[in-house]
């Protein structure tokens, strides 16, 4: 049977006539019907498309690892003649190194080995990666204008050890993107041959919570001899990169940085004043003692409270007239109250002639304070 044009237009000018003659709110519902039904069939179409594609990039994937399997086995753990032979890239076929998807299953499958090895067969793994050029894929990732892209190349030039790459990535650390920021920040600690935290003294964006915890995580794996001297940064314009300075301090026991703190506790900032006091009385520095004493008077309430604490760790009897006057003149912060008596009765019998005088000294409040200062549960 033939199609006849003439028939399939008479049969469109019918069904035009028709539908003209519907109600419009019939009409505009076989309108949305029929986007709906388009919108379908698109939707199932690009699924399938995309279920299509992911399998073959599996199937690839799979061909690629056991067709490169035995060659990677050799060249990283027999001996070193194909290593370091001028003919090792002809151990991989040209297609599978210059066709893009195929070459990036080759660069996976090294990630995933360089992850599960160290010492020498790691640096073969780095060896092999440089000898394949893979290094100049991820240094040109650093240019690429998404960041999530910048963020991989950082991350596999950092897992190769490719040092060179250190200027490169350090001016990322002012980019606009935290996450492309704290990536930066881990790659340049992992190809810093000596300096780990260098870049710190270039920080101008504030660090984050989870930036301190990622510094902090790969301080934790550092030895004693690798950690640097933090006290180097507690002058930063940074103010994020000072307190974070300073906790570290306390954290690494580093207790030749204490004049260092004293100093600044004296001048810096009421958020680098708190946390200098929180780490003076972790390493239990008892020249801070005269230091905090003096500047009680012209600290707001935050910053005092924190004198107080500390100094339950730190008096000494030179303390005893600066708690009394405390005492003496307590209005209703009774926290403060309850840890200088607790200070005092800590000092000996000379704290505790000083607990009885102020308590034969008309007080209302007082022996309630010393009650709850008694009270172990508290």
């Amino acid at each position: 049977m033939k199609f006849n044009p003439d028939s399939a237009a008479l049969w469109f000018e019918d069904l035009q006539r028709y539908t003209h003659t519907l109600p419009l709110h019939i009409r505009i519902l076989i309108l949305i019907a029929a986007v709906f039904i388009l919108l379908i069939v698109l939707l199932i179409g690009i699924i399938i498309s995309s279920r299509v594609y992911k399998t073959k990039q599996h199937l690839y994937k799979t061909y690629i690892q056991k067709k490169y399997q035995p060659i990677l086995t050799s060249i990283l753990f027999d001996d070193d003649e194909r290593l370091l032979s001028p003919d090792l890239v002809k151990l991989f076929d040209p297609k599978d190194l210059y066709k893009q998807p195929f070459r990036n299953f080759i660069l996976e499958e090294l990630q995933l080995l360089r992850q599960n090895f160290r010492g020498e067969t790691g640096e073969r793994i780095d060896l092999l990666y440089r000898k394949l050029s893979f290094d100049k894929d991820s240094l040109k990732k650093l240019k690429h204008f998404r960041w999530y892209v910048k963020a991989k190349g950082m991350r596999e030039l950092a897992m190769m050890n490719i040092v060179e790459a250190y200027q490169h990535i350090t001016p990322l650390i002012h980019n606009r993107s935290g996450i492309l920021r704290m990536e930066a920040r881990i790659a340049l600690m992992k190809l810093s041959t000596n300096d780990h935290l260098a870049f710190l003294g270039q920080e101008s964006q504030p660090l984050t919570e989870w930036d301190k915890a990622n510094i902090y995580s790969m301080l934790s794996t550092m030895s004693d001899v690798e950690l640097p001297d933090f006290s180097r940064w507690l002058h930063a314009s940074n103010e994020t990169v000072v307190t974070f300075c300073i906790s570290m301090i306390g954290v690494f026991k580093q207790k030749q940085s204490i004049p260092s703190l004293i100093q600044l506790m004296q001048n810096g900032s009421d958020a680098s004043k708190i946390e200098i006091i929180k780490v003076l009385k972790v390493l239990q520095a008892k020249e801070a003692e005269p230091a905090l004493v003096a500047m009680y008077a012209t600290s707001n309430g935050e910053v005092q409270s924190q004198i107080i604490d500390a100094l339950e760790v730190l008096a000494s009897a030179k303390s005893i007239s600066f708690l009394k006057s405390i005492l003496i003149t307590l209005k209703k912060d009774y926290r403060k109250g309850i840890v200088a008596i607790r200070t005092l009765q800590k000092l000996g019998n000379e704290g505790l002639s000083a607990i009885n005088e102020i308590a034969a000294m008309p007080s209302e409040n007082f022996e309630l304070l010393l009650a709850h200062a008694n009270d172990q549960r508290i």
